[in-house]
C-alpha cells in the first residue's frame, strides 16, 4: 500500500536522493518493528526479499539483538535429543 511522507529537502538528499528513500525507510521501519519483537526473523527477511545470511548481516548492522528464549532453547534442546535418538 502506498503511503505518503513528506520529508525536507535536506532529509531527502542525506538518505541519498528520492531513489533511496523507499527503500530507506522500508529497512527503517523493518528494524524497528523487530526490535520491538512485532515481526519475526522470518517476516525481515521476506518484507525486504533477502536470503538467511543477509537478514542476519541487516539486523546485526541495525544492532538488533536476536530474539531467543529459554523456552527456544528448550525446544531446540528436545528437538536435537530426538533427532539424534537421545531420548
Amino acid at each position: 500500500m502506498p503511503v505518503t511522507v513528506d520529508l525536507p529537502e535536506p532529509v531527502i538528499r542525506a538518505l541519498g536522493g528520492e531513489r533511496e528513500i523507499s527503500r530507506r525507510l522500508l529497512e527503517a521501519v523493518v528494524a524497528d518493528l523487530y526490535r520491538e519483537m512485532k515481526i519475526s526473523r522470518g517476516q525481515v527477511r521476506q518484507v525486504l526479499g533477502f536470503t538467511w545470511q543477509q537478514t542476519e548481516a541487516f539486523l546485526a548492522s541495525k544492532g538488533c539483538a536476536r530474539h531467543y528464549s529459554a523456552g527456544d532453547l528448550e525446544e531446540d534442546w528436545e528437538n536435537n535429543q530426538r533427532l539424534l535418538g537421545s531420548e
